[in-house]
């Protein structure tokens, strides 16, 4: 790119983490890092806000990024993503965005990252869980991503949060009692099983520092332990119905793209594997694509894709 070309912000926000990159040529960053995430159904415009200001007190350049490219958890919804858009107007820096501000939602980010512009369904599973598609009609189609209240099955928080259920119904009787309640224990540096219930009711427990108790649950399964394996394998079958569901509300011709994404995923074989297992059974001629993990990629990659559009007045539809 030549140098008069227009400095690009682009921000890839999930629950846990932000990523960020500032670059005017997308192979040459001037300025990269990660910040705390936000989701915007849980932050709203105080998480915006928040995001501004810890972004100014970091870029130190010379310009302000004249195109912003914004991939936010929680603007899924056409109803929010209006909201987004009022207060990204209200409290973007002064100057930042005078060329254009592209809000999409981080599902869609990973799509692009995972598929490109082509039609295709991507299930991401990190703290929560979304599964997103583009049919070949360029219609757009989501399932799940309603929040830790209201879904986020098969995710990191989904996990950890059955694997306290799971350790807390076993010290009940209810279930058999296995290795997974002491790894909890030692974990959280608890003497009982019954004081996960203090734990997990805490205040100020975040759903960060449960999805952080998912690893535990793999641990357990490696030892062969009958709840953790329960849970991993429900883990699966709840992300593969999300999956499904897209593939059947589409028009979707030939060989069909699954992609995924997030850090279920990634660190979890036992889950993808089951996954792709389950749509291979339903779908046999889907195209099931490994984890992957730089949806800042595909956030670049979709900004620099609207930017061409000319398109910065762009309002996203989602199928119903």
């Amino acid at each position: 790119m030549s140098s008069d070309e227009p400095l690009r912000l682009v921000l890839d926000s999930g629950a846990t983490s932000c990523r960020y990159v500032l670059y005017c040529d997308p192979f040459i960053p001037l300025a990269e890092g990660v910040l705390k995430g936000l989701n915007y159904t849980e932050e709203g415009a105080q998480g915006i806000n928040r995001l501004f200001k810890e972004l100014t007190q970091i870029l130190t350049v010379n310009n302000n990024p004249d195109v912003l490219g914004i991939a936010l958890a929680g603007a899924g919804r056409e109803d929010i993503y209006r909201q987004v858009r009022r207060d990204l107007e209200r409290f973007r820096p002064q100057g930042w965005g005078e060329g254009g501000v592209f809000l999409f939602h981080d599902g869609e980010a990973a799509l692009w990252a995972s598929l490109g512009s082509g039609a295709g369904v991507v299930t991401a599973a990190g703290t929560g869980s979304i599964a997103f598609g583009r049919d070949c009609r360029g219609r757009a189609l989501r399932a799940g991503g309603w929040g830790r209240l209201a879904g986020d099955e098969g995710s990191a928080h989904w996990i950890g949060l059955r694997a306290v259920q799971f350790a807390l119904r076993a010290f009940d009787g209810r279930e058999v009692s296995t290795r997974l309640e002491g790894l909890l224990r030692n974990e959280l540096d608890l003497e009982e099983t019954q004081e996960l219930v203090a734990w997990i009711h805490h205040p100020e427990r975040s759903k960060e520092e449960i999805a952080a108790l998912a690893p535990l649950v793999e641990e357990a399964a490696d030892e062969k332990d009958v709840l953790a394996l329960r849970i991993l394998e429900d883990a699966a079958s709840e992300l593969a119905g999300l999956t499904t569901a897209l593939l059947r509300r589409g028009a979707f011709s030939g060989t069909v793209k699954v992609g995924t994404t997030g850090s279920v995923f990634q660190k979890n074989r036992r889950i993808w594997n089951s996954f792709s297992s389950i749509i291979a059974d339903e779908y046999p001629d889907a195209e099931i694509q490994p984890p992957r993990g730089d949806n800042l990629e595909g956030a670049v990659g979709l900004t620099e894709s609207l930017i061409s559009e000319s398109d910065q007045e762009r309002i996203s539809s989602y199928s119903s």
